[in-house]
């Protein structure tokens, strides 16, 4: 079911990311904001990125502030950037989630990932419409 994939794919980040957890000493929450800062500088808000990672803003807020305290993330009025010091995360962490992609992408043509990512755009946007209603 539904859920069942969705479980497998948290729990499958997870596991490819302890590395770079127990090495950075992060959060998942706190990974998943450094990969977004570094992908889309635009959206530097604790609110934009609690919208588009579906995340609770308090949540975020808490993390990002843990990174701000660790020298990963400097704050600007109503901003955040990252540091220098969060390159080296930001590499690790980019690397890691496109080694999995590709292992997990290996058995798929290129036609099938095409039909999965446009589904996969579909159901995110249908999730965050069944959101705003609750």
């Amino acid at each position: 079911t539904m859920l069942v994939w969705a479980q497998s794919v948290k729990q499958l980040c997870s596991k490819s990311m302890e590395p770079i957890i127990e090495e950075f000493d992060l959060t998942m929450i706190e990974i998943g904001i450094i990969l977004f800062l570094a992908e889309s500088p635009a959206c530097d808000t604790c609110r934009d990125i609690a919208d588009n990672l579906l995340l609770a803003k308090s949540n975020v807020s808490t993390a990002v502030e843990h990174l701000v305290q660790k020298g990963l993330v400097g704050r600007k009025p109503d901003q955040a950037d990252l540091r220098p010091s969060a390159r080296a995360l930001v590499r690790k962490g980019q690397s890691a989630r496109d080694t999995l992609l590709q292992e997990l992408m290996s058995g798929f043509t290129p036609e099938e990932i095409g039909q999965m990512e446009h589904l996969e755009q579909k159901l995110l946007e249908q999730i965050r419409l069944v959101l705003k209603k609750l």
